[in-house]
């Protein structure tokens, strides 16, 4: 974990001031290890050089000293916690600024993909597009690093306008590449996890914690089943598309979905609510690009802690929404409590590198729609980031509703 902290994302610092504002610029995160650490340093360097020789007599570079303080910050807690605020708060006394500008670097297929992106404090949400090239090997990265200044600064001067307020209870999902899918040879892994292969998906909004049945109630009129208001909702795939569809045109939203029964299609471009897509829903199970360390359930290795389900056959029944622990997103129970819709039809995973996949073209003949998160019932193996299941009858009331949002510009619509 040190040698992760001072290599890959601590290496080097450097401050600069871009509209009346002191943005900490920390070097990128390197995972893979595509370039060594000399050729981070000097492409650290040249980045900061960039902005220098972009806006004369703005940039300055934080001292050593403040940057063996932000390391002794940072070693004093897990980076799974990184959006605490108590604890950004302590990391913005050292930095003296009020945001983070920071990158990452990684493979998708052959190419190398390289993100540049701008958070906000305390919370450490992204505030701006940011930007993204990819290339074909590490050397184009040097000669891309004008394009990269030139657009995370046009991002600044045009104050987010692409990504706009965050609807309310919702949080910004900031797009990235990440490994889907479970190595064999796991206790945890059932065949249908299997091969792993990388994904990426755009950025997106997506919901705090499943949509509660006085939420249901208030958009259609009527109880999914008895109960409390802050538990949430149990319904089949089809009322959940209903769902979707009359909440968005209540808040003015252009609804996603279109047709009926077998023949339901989505608009991606439109701006209203939609179930996770199933890449989004692990993505957003697993920290997005917020964490830097990998958990077996969405938060934690430690089930109890963040969610609700059978242990050791004492079973449950759905709990209010929130009362466990959310993931590095603040998201809540995206491990257990109730089994979550997502939209895709059903089908094999295979080593095919993807970006922004929705599912198999067709479907079986129960027209199989995946169900993600397991519930107050599942067993440890079927609350994992990773397992999959499906319901082959989406009329039937079987699982629960987490919304999601496209967001212009970013191309996850």
């Amino acid at each position: 974990m040190k040698k992760f902290l001072i290599t890959a994302l601590f290496a080097l610092i450097g401050a600069f001031a871009f509209s009346q504002e002191r943005i900490a610029v920390l070097s990128f995160e390197d995972r893979e290890e595509i370039l060594t650490r000399n050729e981070m340093d000097f492409f650290y360097q040249d980045f900061i050089n960039e902005f220098r020789n972009r806006s004369p007599r703005v940039v300055s570079i934080t001292p050593r000293e403040d940057l063996a303080r932000l390391i002794g910050v940072e070693m004093d807690f897990q980076l799974s916690e990184f959006a605490a605020r108590e604890k950004t708060a302590a990391m913005n006394s050292v930095l003296s600024g009020t945001q983070i500008l920071s990158g990452r670097i990684g493979r998708v297929g052959n190419n190398i993909r390289i993100t540049v992106s701008i958070y906000s404090y305390p919370d450490l949400d992204v505030q701006y597009g940011g930007a993204t090239r990819s290339v074909s090997n590490k050397e184009a990265l040097f000669t891309i690093i004008p394009e990269l200044v030139g657009e995370i600064q046009n991002e600044i001067a045009g104050r987010g306008s692409r990504v706009g307020a965050i609807p309310a209870n919702f949080v910004h999902v900031e797009g990235g590449t990440f490994t889907m899918g479970s190595p064999q040879g796991n206790w945890r892994v059932d065949r249908n996890e299997t091969p792993q292969h990388q994904v990426m998906v755009s950025s997106f909004y997506m919901s705090r914690h499943e949509v509660t049945r006085a939420e249901w109630q208030e958009v259609m009129g009527r109880r999914s089943i008895p109960g409390g208001d802050n538990l949430p909702v149990i319904v089949s795939w089809y009322d959940a598309i209903d769902y979707c569809n009359r909440r968005s045109l209540r808040e003015g939203l252009t609804p996603v979905y279109r047709g009926s029964g077998d023949n339901i299609t989505a608009d991606w471009n439109a701006n209203g609510y939609r179930l996770p897509t199933e890449a989004e829903w692990e993505y957003a199970a697993k920290g997005g690009n917020k964490d830097l360390l990998i958990f077996t359930y969405s938060g934690s290795n430690n089930a109890a802690t963040v969610a609700w389900y059978s242990d050791y056959g004492k079973k449950y029944n759905v709990q209010p929404v929130g009362i466990k622990l959310p993931n590095s997103l603040g998201i809540y129970d995206m491990s257990g409590n109730a089994r979550e819709w997502c939209w895709d039809l059903y089908g094999d995973y295979t080593d095919i590198p993807k970006f922004n996949p929705r599912g198999a073209s067709t479907g079986n003949e129960y027209n199989s729609r995946v169900v993600r998160g397991g519930g107050v019932e599942s067993s440890l193996r079927e609350i994992t980031n990773t397992s999959r299941s499906w319901f082959p009858y989406p009329f039937q009331s079987a699982a629960g509703i987490r919304l999601v949002r496209g967001i212009p510009g970013t191309g996850s619509r």
